[in-house]
């Protein structure tokens, strides 16, 4: 990542940009557009050293009211990333989450009425690299591993 004083400037407002919408943060290094931040009496803590890229399309980072999403220290999310928590989500340290990937702890609807949507936890390990698709829900990857979806 090319260090100049727009990527500085960038990072400063994107560190200020997650503080305005109630996440607990140190500094964001941002690279591309800001995110869309989701957060309604939510507990939302992001580790030191994060690093956000949304060069081609902006990341989605959430969570309901009553839910916890947990992200590790010098954890890396590159373009197109959703990450939404209805209940729980914790990502480990140094984990790198891979282009257009997509992480819920919820299918957010029922497919028919006698199993009704519930949430369940994901838990990301430490130092995993993942790529789409998601992780289901009541998912635990664990630590050290490499998390990839088949080729199209």
């Amino acid at each position: 990542m090319k260090k100049t004083i727009s990527f500085f400037l960038k990072s400063a407002l994107c560190t200020a940009w997650f503080r305005l919408h109630g996440y607990q943060t140190s500094l964001v290094a941002c690279e591309g557009q800001l995110p869309v931040l989701g957060r309604s009496g939510a507990t939302i803590r992001i580790g030191k050293r994060f690093v956000l890229r949304a060069r081609v399309a902006r990341c989605e980072i959430g969570a309901f009211a009553g839910a916890k999403l947990l992200i590790g220290d010098r954890v890396f999310i590159n373009q197109g990333v959703v990450i939404s928590a209805e209940e729980s989500i914790e990502i480990g340290d140094d984990t790198k989450i891979g282009d257009f990937s997509a992480i819920y702890d919820s299918n957010f609807h029922e497919i028919d009425p006698a199993h009704p949507a519930k949430p369940r936890p994901v838990t990301i390990g430490k130092n995993v690299w993942a790529r789409p698709p998601a992780p289901p829900p009541a998912c635990a990857i664990p630590s050290k591993i490499w998390v990839t979806g088949r080729n199209a």
